[in-house]
């Protein structure tokens, strides 16, 4: 017979567990989502070509609006006692034309006005070229692990869900860190100067050797590659791995993350649904790019 336990767990005890992961904040979010009309996954798995393994993105979600499917790929990080900073070099940063992810791609999107209207070119939203995580209790930088996640990660779950994405509607995606804690800027003229923001965006340039085309990436390197583990249970199917480098190739290099502070999400939703109601249905035509579908 065993033998009883001294101590039993409470039920406390494990909602105090629960409370300090990620886990209750992410059914948060999904909640909130389901409560504003968004179709809400959790815990979806997209493929990681550099790993070559499936993966976990928090939540995807969907809506329809203005005959144009939003799409909001999200991580959520939760922190009970770091800060993020981001840090804004440029007085003047650039805006890129071409972090806007979309389908059915617009060639000339420089000579197009029809996204005009996104957040992604208003100057007065931050855009930073740096960050590091602020220890509050011990009053000092920590580690950046989880803005790094969401920057590496991010990108390869928008390939993911866009190559899976309908080519008979009309697609916008949004890459999204949201974190629970506190989010400041931190600029310098003439002195410095910190503000605590609720949305801030972050640009990148995602370039990956496994992210390239059939023709450009020779897959064989990935057995000569000491980094990569390769493991023969999880081979992905190339019609797969062919549909999202495609996809890659497509949207192109360049992203645009929006970091989000959970008090800010329903303001977000609010800004990007309107944005999206000023986008010409009309001026954005289909094409003729073809796309090749993957099946997660």
């Amino acid at each position: 017979m065993l033998p009883k336990s001294k101590e039993k767990t409470k039920s406390s005890d494990v909602a105090n567990f629960l409370t300090s992961t990620g886990f209750i904040f992410e059914m948060e979010v999904a909640e909130f989502l389901k409560n504003n009309n968004y179709q809400v996954m959790v815990n979806q798995k997209f493929l990681d070509l550099e790993k070559n393994k499936k993966r976990d993105i928090d939540i995807i979600a969907i809506k329809e609006i203005n005959k144009i499917l939003i799409h909001l790929i999200i991580e959520c990080k939760q922190s009970l006692y770091k800060d993020w900073i981001f840090i804004c070099s440029d007085k003047e940063s650039p805006r890129y034309y071409y972090a806007v992810k979309h389908f059915p791609l617009i060639r000339d999107l420089r000579k197009s006005s029809i996204f005009d209207a996104l957040h992604n070119f208003d100057r007065s939203i931050p855009l930073a070229q740096n960050y590091i995580a602020f220890h509050k209790r011990k009053g000092k930088k920590t580690s950046g692990k989880q803005i790094d996640e969401c920057l590496f990660k991010l990108p390869k779950a928008l390939l993911q869900v866009a190559s899976n994405a309908s080519s008979k509607v009309k697609n916008v995606f949004f890459p999204i860190g949201l974190f629970s804690g506190q989010m400041f800027i931190v600029n310098y003229n003439k002195k410095l100067l910190v503000k605590e923001k609720k949305l801030i965006t972050y640009s990148i340039d995602f370039e990956s050797r496994f992210y390239k085309p059939k023709k450009e990436n020779i897959n064989q390197n990935r057995l000569t590659d000491e980094s990569f583990h390769y493991d023969p249970d999880e081979e992905l199917e190339k019609t797969e791995i062919n549909g999202i480098t495609e996809t890659a190739k497509l949207l192109g290099k360049r992203y645009q993350i929006d970091f989000i502070n959970r008090t800010g999400l329903g303001e977000y939703l609010n800004l990007i649904e309107k944005e999206i109601c000023k986008i010409s249905s009309k001026k954005w035509t289909f094409n003729t790019v073809k796309r090749l579908k993957t099946k997660v």
